[in-house]
């Protein structure tokens, strides 16, 4: 169930940038951001593993929440 961050996200996904890190959606919304960055290859991949334990310390799933970045990064958002 997605929450309130992620329901403003959807309203307006331009601008609503906010995560809730204990909202699953929110962690796969958030690694797609970090995809999307303008930064050369190791420094993404530096955030994207720092992020991915974040969440994954706060007991989420790290198969799901690369399932949902990848999601978003193939529908565009």
């Amino acid at each position: 169930m997605a929450c309130i961050d992620c329901s403003r996200w959807r309203a307006a996904p331009g601008w609503w940038r906010t995560f809730n890190p204990a909202c699953l959606e929110c962690g796969g919304r958030y690694l797609w951001a970090i995809q999307r960055l303008k930064v050369d290859g190791e420094q993404k991949r530096e955030r994207l593993r720092a992020a991915l334990k974040v969440w994954t310390d706060l007991g989420h799933d790290e198969k799901q929440l690369r399932a949902l970045a990848q999601r978003n990064w193939l529908k565009g958002g």
